[in-house]
């Protein structure tokens, strides 16, 4: 079973104004940035599959929904693999781009013991034939592709199929109209969940990846589905 997950808390100098619906395509590609310094980190950038880690946005949030220059945020980067973690750390050290300057970072053992609930912090994105998809009281279908989502996510890391998919007990539509996430030019629509776990092994080991991956789509790139742990 998977106990622990890492994250990387990293501090960062913004170089100019930045819209909320634009900062977590920019701190994507901030990481991406990172690890093209590595080769190994290059290499599994350019992998189709999961890429098993998520980030939330940045913090503290600006009242006037713009970040701004000069200031100095934190965001969360969560991994399933604590090598990866202590190479985008290093990879990160000083890093800068046009948007951000990197100006410390630390890693934390994430160790969750036991998952009552999942609160998403950055919108969930879910897909149904290349469309958003917006719950609208259709809470089942939701649920259904979360779990999928999460299955393939075990799957790949475990190379084996989870004994049972259902570890989402039910599902609470925390905002009433999608989020917006700006990322290469499009717009994605997504919504903020409360997500109740159930309490056997299998659903708190889907759960714990989830965690530390994401939940839902468009984790890795744009860090959506990122979940603060209850």
């Amino acid at each position: 079973m998977m106990k622990t997950g890492f994250e990387l808390i990293v501090t960062t100098l913004l170089r100019r104004k930045l819209p909320y619906q634009n900062a977590q395509e920019e701190i994507g590609r901030l990481i991406n940035l990172s690890m093209l310094k590595d080769h190994d980190l290059k290499e599994r950038h350019k992998k189709n599959g999961y890429k098993f880690y998520a980030f939330n946005n940045l913090y503290p949030i600006e009242p006037s929904g713009i970040y701004q220059k000069g200031k100095l945020y934190i965001f969360r980067l969560r991994a399933v693999q604590e090598s990866f973690v202590k190479k985008i750390k290093f990879c990160l050290t000083n890093l800068s781009n046009d948007t951000f300057q990197v100006i410390a970072s630390e890693i934390h053992k994430f160790h969750p013991e036991f998952i009552t609930m999942l609160y998403t912090v950055t919108p969930v994105i879910v897909t149904i034939d290349s469309s958003p998809f917006f719950p609208e009281g259709n809470l089942t279908l939701l649920k259904e592709r979360l779990e999928t989502n999460a299955e393939k996510k075990y799957k790949e890391l475990f190379l084996k199929e989870p004994s049972s998919t259902n570890f989402i007990e039910r599902i609470e539509v925390i905002n009433r109209n999608p989020t917006v996430t700006c990322y290469k030019n499009m717009t994605y629509l997504g919504n903020k969940l409360k997500v109740f776990i159930r309490s056997d092994d299998v659903s708190q080991t889907l759960a714990r990846i989830v965690a530390s991956a994401g939940l839902g789509e468009k984790s890795s790139s744009i860090g959506a589905g990122f979940c603060f742990v209850y």
